[in-house]
């Protein structure tokens, strides 16, 4: 990992608005749309983040925080398209490549007919489908020592959710390419802005921060964070959906949980600190970097005892 490169990179702004407007993304709940480099022919996804909210920092920062980890990520930069603030992510599949996200792929998989809801997103169905219909690690992601099929990424990928408090990983949010070699690869994650406290207000934060009662403390806020993956009719918690599907794949989880060990708590601090002063306020990084903190040490105690440092 670059570290400086990276850095460098997340405090970059951008204005694409010399691209061309493609078309609007009717999915989600943010203003999207498809803009094109007209030199170049490459398309991007412009999103802006909604008024009042950290979406637009909260995206690049956990862009920024999957690289450092290694995580195959869709990638996030700062930008402005004609006078709107937003990010710009380009396109994570090529022309000739279809993407098919969780909710189709549940279907297939679920013995229940009709739509797929989020409380279709169990345990079971996930790693059904990862590993009866995905299989394979995300295009071009490199393999690391156990960490090589679709379901011990996607364990990274729910390690990273602890790690970042994203409470957003619905059944639209993840999902599967098909390339054009007509082979199936767990698409790189995406869509990270419910993360990192995005949507508390500045003097929420501050009382989280200085607060003496840990009931309302920033590490009592973290150990609240649910992810939208069910168990027995249990929505989980993002820690709990991490150690159950991890404890399908032990050394996988182990292996993620050893990259996690390996971004120091300088590192993380750094990562935040690039994020530019006009997109986080101090008290924003104060707090990310708390909840950060604390997240990591949550997921470093479901280390083994004999592969803790």
């Amino acid at each position: 990992m670059d570290l400086p490169q990276l850095t460098r990179d997340l405090g970059r702004e951008t204005d694409v608005s010399g691209y061309d407007l493609i078309h609007f993304e009717p999915l989600g709940s943010k203003e999207k749309s498809w803009i094109e480099d007209p030199t170049s022919g490459e398309r991007y996804l412009f999103k802006v983040g909604r008024p009042g909210t950290g979406e637009n920092w909260a995206e690049v920062l956990a862009f920024g925080l999957a690289k450092a980890l290694g995580v195959p990520t869709a990638e996030y930069q700062f930008a402005s398209f004609n006078g709107k603030q937003g990010v710009v992510s380009p396109m994570f599949f090529g022309d000739d490549d279809s993407l098919t996200l969780g909710n189709e792929l549940l279907l297939k998989v679920n013995s229940r007919t009709g739509e797929v809801t989020v409380k279709d997103q169990t345990v079971t169905s996930i790693v059904a489908v990862l590993e009866k219909i995905i299989c394979n690690k995300p295009p071009s992601a490199p393999s690391y020592p156990n960490v090589k099929t679709a379901l011990q990424f996607f364990i990274g990928y729910l390690m990273l959710d602890c790690l970042i408090s994203n409470q957003d990983r619905h059944e639209e949010n993840w999902g599967m390419i098909f390339t054009r070699d007509k082979t199936y690869h767990l698409a790189p994650t995406f869509d990270h802005a419910a993360s990192l406290g995005f949507n508390l207000s500045q003097e929420a934060k501050r009382e989280r921060l200085d607060t003496k009662d840990k009931g309302y403390a920033v590490e009592s806020f973290v150990n609240k964070a649910k992810s939208y993956i069910h168990s027995e009719g249990k929505r989980l918690k993002t820690i709990e959906a991490f150690e159950k599907i991890g404890a399908l794949d032990e050394s996988a989880m182990q292996a993620w949980l050893e990259r996690l060990q390996n971004l120091s708590e300088t590192d993380i601090r750094t990562v935040v600190d690039s994020i530019p002063d006009t997109q986080m306020t101090q008290t924003d990084k104060e707090f990310a970097t708390r909840l950060l903190l604390s997240n990591r040490s949550r997921l470093l105690g479901l280390r083994k005892a004999g592969e803790k440092q």
